[in-house]
């Protein structure tokens, strides 16, 4: 699926009642880009021959790592992979989000569902939900 976060998070956060995280990580520009260019591959793939959803082999994080090992990066394979939830404490160990402080309360701060809810219309959704967020140093 391919959304914009606007849609995608408020209807985690306004209307499903989820409880949203999101975690700025630790990239170069280069890195990002190949990700980027990479997913956009991988759509056009899916557009000529689905691909469908399997809560083991092909979710929302194993195709993710999929898409980050692809494009050059670096994920290892890990049970947290496979289970929700687990993927930012993975992360966060490897040094990919802010470690300047402890994990709990980066994930505190990356709560955003009072931001997201918070948004009225016009403002820049975006820039709203990363507000206070910590930025971790980029990659070189």
């Amino acid at each position: 699926m391919v959304a914009d976060e606007n849609d995608v998070i408020k209807l985690r956060t306004n209307f499903r009642g989820e409880q949203v995280y999101l975690y700025r990580v630790r990239t170069s520009q280069a890195a990002a880009r190949a990700l980027l260019l990479d997913y956009f591959e991988a759509i056009n793939a899916i557009a000529r021959r689905p691909r469908w959803y399997n809560a083991l082999t092909a979710n929302c994080t194993t195709v993710a790592r999929e898409r980050v090992v692809q494009a050059g990066g670096k994920l290892p394979l890990s049970w947290r992979i496979f289970a929700n939830a687990y993927l930012p404490q993975l992360l966060y160990r490897q040094g990919t989000f802010d470690r300047s402080r402890p994990f709990a309360e980066l994930k505190a701060i990356s709560h955003i569902n009072e931001r997201a809810r918070a948004v009225r219309e016009g403002e820049d959704f975006s820039a709203r939900i990363r507000e206070g967020l910590p930025m971790p140093p980029l990659r070189t």
